[in-house]
């Protein structure tokens, strides 16, 4: 998680519900622009021999999980549909966090951000840690998920320097002890080990640090951190990819480094030397700042390495509102600027579910879902920027290709399952605003078009459909604050 930690304070919490239906009739669609005196707004899609093929959007389980898969049924359950299913956002990528086990002595962390560890002292295991998490974990594989990474933001209190989970006294310092780096990687192949010859769960990556060269990982911190200077990071790649394959754990990936941003992630891979780049599999990154966003996919292609947005919660900074529209808009933003311009293979947010006694303040719209994670009321409700997410991921699914188009407000896909165009548009002003679409070069005149929208009035609702001109074309007004999908589905030849 980034240094603008999401800080929990306690707060009385009342009731709320459970998320409605995700799809429902509503707004009007006008199709045609005549009698507005501005210009519209026009967008050309084209067809493109690039296969930058995308295969999901995920989400991390720790913390919300290791409080959420501890709920009785069926509370539990409906936060895993909201997330997982296919009724729900669909998400096909999950991280699964390795807690490393904070002091027991320690009381600096909200309960559910104390991750357990499967090694409570040096040579004892303890396989029924972590209840909460691995139910989730269960659940989202049974719901669909296919895409699994493990990832580590601390190792055991015991292995670090200071004896606390969350840092060092000195956040800009190694907090590994060295005398305990090979029992660190020991410790996570054999919990990744564990994972799949008792459990069956196979990890496809593991990234074995979390934002590593940063400088708020201190001591006492509300959360599990640990800095990692660059050449210690190099070290613990190669180590684990060891101790893996001495495990015969060769189809597991290491995935690295999480660094809090593009151009960190860009900085430490460029650090790396020959033999550490040879065992990273694959890239991540953090957008906790974006820029340099061309530059971090032209490094990853150049590579040969399969590119992960592997965290970000976009649009939480701001009044605590259930219903607000602007985060939602920040969030689409975020993620049409990140598809548009990084291109990644998974596009992941942080932790879907906040802690509803935690939102106070200027700065604590995070989180898709807010839900008592402190309490015993089991409640959760869903955001706007959970519909406005739904937006993308009910529509955009596993094996779609991007397709360029000349609006920055807008993402175009094509989806490799059935052949669909996609479009999400956003209109972030105060006013309505009118738009044509061009997607003539894809020979869908007459093309039957699906559009969904979410604004401040609408979660996800679905229009009346529509047809393209016999040229492919389709007029919209877009209505002030909102987010479109168009789904232009092929007609036969």
């Amino acid at each position: 998680m980034s240094a603008a930690d999401r800080h929990v304070r306690p707060r009385a919490s009342g009731a709320f519900a459970g998320t409605g239906r995700m799809l429902r009739l509503g707004g009007l669609l006008w199709l045609a622009c005549a009698g507005r005196a501005a210009e519209p707004r026009v967008v050309h899609v084209q067809p493109s021999a690039e296969e930058a093929v995308f295969d999901g959007w995920g989400t991390s389980l720790c913390w919300f999980a290791n409080a959420v898969g501890r709920w009785p049924e069926p509370q539990r359950s409906a936060i895993a549909d909201a997330l997982f299913s296919p009724r729900g956002l669909g998400l096909t990528f999950v991280r699964y966090n390795i807690g490393g086990g904070e002091n027991p002595d320690h009381r600096h962390m909200p309960w559910f951000r104390q991750m357990e560890g499967f090694a409570p002292t040096a040579g004892t295991w303890n396989w029924s840690a972590d209840p909460g998490q691995r139910w989730m974990l269960a659940a989202a594989i049974r719901r669909g998920a296919t895409r699994l990474e493990a990832f580590s933001n601390a190792p055991p209190y015991g292995m670090t320097v200071s004896g606390c989970g969350a840092g060092g006294a000195d956040p800009t310092r190694d907090n590994l002890d060295p005398r305990h780096e090979a029992a660190f990687v020991e410790y996570l192949a054999d919990v990744v080990q564990h994972f799949q010859t008792a459990w069956g769960v196979r990890f496809d990556t593991i990234d074995p640090m979390n934002e590593p060269f940063t400088d708020y990982w201190r001591a006492n911190g509300n959360q599990e951190g640990c800095h990692f200077e660059r050449t210690s990071q190099a070290r613990l790649i190669q180590r684990l990819r060891a101790a893996l394959d001495r495990r015969e754990l060769q189809s597991v990936r290491i995935a690295a480094s999480d660094e809090t941003n593009y151009s960190r992630a860009i900085e430490t891979w460029q650090s790396y030397d020959a033999a550490t780049r040879a065992c990273v599999a694959q890239i991540n990154a953090h957008a906790y700042d974006s820029a340099r966003r061309t530059e971090l996919r032209a490094l990853a292609r150049d590579s040969g390495r399969p590119l992960v947005m592997s965290e970000v919660d976009g649009g939480g900074g701001s009044p605590h509102d259930h219903a607000a529209i602007g985060p939602a808009l920040a969030l689409a933003k975020q993620i049409i600027d990140d598809l548009r311009d990084l291109r990644p293979r998974r596009w992941t947010f942080w932790q879907a579910v906040e802690d509803e006694s935690g939102m106070i303040g200027a700065n604590c719209n995070w989180g898709l879902i807010h839900a008592d994670l402190q309490g015993d009321t089991h409640a959760w409700t869903a955001t706007k920027k959970f519909h406005a997410l739904a937006q993308f991921t009910k529509f955009i699914r596993p094996g779609a290709a991007w397709v360029p188009c000349d609006d920055s407000d807008t993402v175009a896909i094509r989806n490799g399952a059935d052949g669909s165009l996609v479009l999400v548009t956003r209109n972030a002003h105060a006013a309505a605003e009118s738009a044509v679409y061009d997607f003539a070069a894809f020979r869908a005149g007459a093309a039957r078009v699906e559009i969904y929208r979410t604004s401040a009035h609408e979660d996800l609702a679905a229009l009346p459909t529509a047809k393209a001109t016999p040229a492919g074309q389709l007029a919209l007004t877009l209505p002030a604050e909102s987010i479109t999908t168009i789904v232009v589905r092929a007609t036969p030849e």
